[in-house]
């Protein structure tokens, strides 16, 4: 009997001492399937390579099993189930659905089958054009929330219309003495992430990116210069003394620092 040669190479794999792994290790089956041929559980294993894997397993083991393999060969398909309904049996259950969905639609009577698929081809297009319009109506709304800012210009006025005013030193250039200590001193405090370059008597001291709120000091004997791609994003100081506001919009400017003065390049 099947049951039979099944409990023997059980026994003997056990009097011999080997585990499951050892089995495994030396006969390169899965472990899956030594275990199914030990339980007689052949109806798990494929039909085809049921007698080669009891061969091994029971060579291995040095069973002869001439006359059960004839005995499998006849007595089979009592302890294999249909692949096909077994195949079925474990079906996986989203097909199932449209199968059943399907089965369905096609007792629908051919007119009403096609009103169908037209309302659910229209209600497609119509989800699709919803999207399309979507989409461009926030391209449109990111263009004028991201368009840069000008500044206002004021209207020219005529001086002569104007009482006299005293005039002011325009931002960009202040000729206050620089580096009475015997040193030039400028300190940058950034606002937000920005690129720049320092260069302190000819010399490149610093290149890079600064993050927002750091604040960094450079010193020169003679000049101090800076390139800033954006001149709205730092905070100047020179010898500890606060610069007016450099830039209020996002533009590159150039500072040089000596004893004529500062000078701020737009």
């Amino acid at each position: 009997m099947i049951e039979d040669l099944c409990r023997k190479i059980k026994d003997k794999r056990k009097e011999a001492g080997y585990s499951i792994e050892d089995i495994v290790k030396k006969t390169k089956l899965h472990p899956s399937v030594i275990k199914d041929i030990e339980n007689c559980n052949l109806g798990a294993i494929t039909p085809i390579y049921i007698k080669g894997f009891i061969k091994i397993y029971a060579s291995f083991l040095g069973i002869e099993v001439k006359d059960e393999l004839e005995q499998i060969k006849t007595g089979i398909d009592s302890k294999i189930k249909n692949p096909r309904q077994r195949k079925q049996s474990g079906q996986n259950p989203v097909i199932k659905f449209f199968k059943v969905i399907f089965q369905t639609f096609a007792k629908i009577p051919p007119r009403v089958r096609k009103n169908i698929l037209l309302i659910g081809l229209s209600l497609i297009i119509l989800w699709f054009g919803f999207l399309g319009v979507r989409f461009s109506f926030r391209k449109v709304l990111g263009f004028f929330r991201n368009r840069p800012k000008t500044e206002k210009q004021e209207p020219v006025k005529n001086p002569a219309e104007e009482p006299a005013k005293e005039l002011k030193e325009p931002a960009q250039s202040v000729t206050r003495p620089i580096g009475q200590s015997g040193q030039i001193s400028a300190s940058l405090t950034l606002k937000k992430p920005c690129y720049m370059k320092a260069i302190s008597d000819g010399k490149v001291v610093f290149e890079g990116v600064l993050n927002k709120g750091e604040v960094e000091t450079w010193k020169a004997d003679k000049e101090l210069k800076f390139e800033i791609r954006d001149g709205s994003a730092v905070y100047l100081e020179v010898d500890g003394e606060p610069i007016p506001k450099l830039s209020s919009i996002h533009k590159p400017i150039k500072i040089i620092i000596n004893s004529s003065g500062i000078t701020v390049n737009k």
